[in-house]
């Protein structure tokens, strides 16, 4: 759940059909990559809830809640299955208009219905989530704070100090109201950003921290989980990654296709 920006009705569309809403320069300003993010949560659910709020036109907002079913067997049945939610959603415009609401509160659901053997991905998500959260923080500037609710832990990030171009923050761990802070120091060139994780000495000076060997290596704001393969010392974030569909990592073989060229050209300027 998030209380970010609310649905336009051509988002929820390519939600349901299960393409993005974004084009390349509209990208630039966004956060993710054409609709990959979505797709990959697939994995947990196959029958995912949305509840949220749609942003009709001229102040006017309806409220709504779609199922999406994506268990389906052949082509013929999905397809029956995105008609629905395609009819579903066109439903809304005839829920009541709500003219306020509180933008603060967490109006935005997305729930998946997890079997046995997804509630354990599910877990393993968490633990990555951990893992990888206080760089998605320093890298997602409209990211406040996160919650994990199951496990009373939250998540948040400032600005500790600039030293010229290099930003070092402050991420604070909060469990159980005890707080725990890490270091993060971030340099941005372009649209290439480059993090690692700091300790501070007793004497106010700063070590650089081995990064995890179960971290990634490289994120498109949000991090491509098996990159941490790639032999780098550092954090690689550029929003203008071209991922793997499965946001697994970025393509780097010989091909000079448009996307591999401009992946190399990235992992270069962050070199």
């Amino acid at each position: 759940m998030h209380n970010g920006k609310n649905f336009l009705i051509e988002q929820l569309t390519f939600l349901i059909n299960q393409v993005s809403s974004k084009d390349r320069s509209e990208a630039a300003l966004t956060t993710g990559k054409f609709g990959t993010g979505f797709l990959s949560t697939h994995l947990l659910s196959k029958n995912i809830t949305i509840e949220g709020i749609l942003d009709v036109e001229n102040g006017l907002f309806k409220k709504f809640h779609i199922e999406m079913d994506r268990g389906a067997d052949t082509i013929e049945e999905m397809i029956d299955k995105v008609d629905k939610a395609l009819k579903d959603r066109l439903r809304i415009l005839d829920n009541e208009d709500i003219t306020t609401f509180d933008s603060s509160e967490f109006n935005t659901v997305f729930t998946y219905h997890l079997s046995e053997k997804t509630t354990g991905f599910a877990a393993t998500g968490i633990s990555d989530l951990e893992l990888c959260l206080p760089y998605t923080l320093i890298f997602v500037g409209n990211l406040g704070e996160v919650q994990i609710e199951n496990k009373n832990l939250t998540y948040s990030s400032k600005i500790f100090e600039q030293l010229g171009q290099l930003y070092i923050y402050q991420i604070s761990e909060t469990e159980n109201e005890v707080v725990h802070n890490r270091y993060i120091a971030k340099i941005k060139d372009g649209s290439v950003e480059v993090a690692v994780e700091l300790e501070i000495s007793e004497i106010n000076k700063y070590n650089v921290i081995p990064l995890s060997k179960r971290l990634p290596r490289l994120y498109c704001d949000f991090p491509l989980l098996g990159s941490e393969t790639f032999t780098l010392p550092f954090v690689l974030n550029s929003k203008q990654f071209n991922p793997t569909e499965q946001r697994h990592g970025i393509y780097l073989t010989d091909s000079e296709t448009k996307d591999i060229v401009e992946n190399k050209e990235l992992v270069l300027k962050g070199i």
